[in-house]
């Protein structure tokens, strides 16, 4: 099976079955990203979405940032 991911279409390990397992093989934290398939957003606690062939998956990454300075 194939997705794209991030872009770049991937070949998928039988083992991933899930946007959780996803991030498991990918060794992502899921307290950190929000996962967007095929078009719609799932945050953590809802990544036991099923993955099917020729998804488009986003993982989006939080980062933590300072204080603008003028």
């Amino acid at each position: 099976m194939h997705i794209t991911l991030n872009g770049v279409e991937v070949p998928l390990n039988p083992s991933v079955e899930t946007l959780s397992d996803l991030l498991t093989y990918y060794n992502i934290s899921s307290k950190t990203v929000i996962v967007e398939k095929n078009g719609e957003i799932f945050k953590n606690g809802q990544f036991d979405s099923c993955i099917r062939e020729a998804d488009s998956i986003e993982i989006l990454h939080f980062v933590g940032g300072g204080e603008h300075q003028k």
